[in-house]
């Protein structure tokens, strides 16, 4: 489960995320992060989530 604050590595896809809010903080409501995209990356890979909403 990602801690608040966490640093995660996704370094071979290009980029870094850091988790802002974890689900525990927003009571089960959301999990909030940002990412950080390496130079001369295009952008997020192409992912789905069946099951919830991303914005």
């Amino acid at each position: 489960m990602p801690q608040a604050r966490q640093a995660l590595n996704f370094l071979p896809i290009g980029m870094m995320m850091q988790v802002i809010k974890t689900a525990k903080e927003t009571k089960g409501k959301s999990l909030e992060m940002e990412w950080t995209l390496l130079p001369h990356q295009s952008g997020t890979p192409v992912h789905i989530y069946p099951a919830v909403d991303e914005t």
